[in-house]
């Protein structure tokens, strides 16, 4: 396994949010029965604004067209619910800043 670090570097870099999820869903077929029929609406605004940092274009896509999922340990999407997104940044904000919160359920 040590021989593979650093071999495996990407063709290309994906920049465009909505073809980089349709490459993961070519890469994860079963994440197609999880989208949402309509994309939901988040108030980004006020998650950067707690969060004092911009969030990437790709994870806000994959929020919005998905619900929380996981992917074995590779990959963790959690998301705020319409609504309540100041109070998910509010937790996320205490998770980067290394306190603990009470978990969701």
């Amino acid at each position: 396994m040590e021989e593979l670090i650093g071999t495996q570097k990407p063709v290309r870099r994906i920049l465009d949010p909505e073809e980089a999820i349709a490459a993961l869903e070519r890469a994860v077929p079963g994440l197609v029965e999880l989208r949402r029929r309509d994309r939901a609406a988040f108030d980004w605004p006020a998650v950067e604004e707690e969060l004092k940092t911009a969030l990437p274009s790709d994870f806000k896509a994959l929020a919005e067209w998905y619900p929380a999922f996981e992917l074995d340990d590779f990959l963790v999407l959690t998301t705020p619910l319409p609504g309540e997104e100041s109070d998910r940044a509010k937790e996320w904000a205490r998770e980067l800043g290394g306190e603990s919160s009470p978990r969701r359920s």
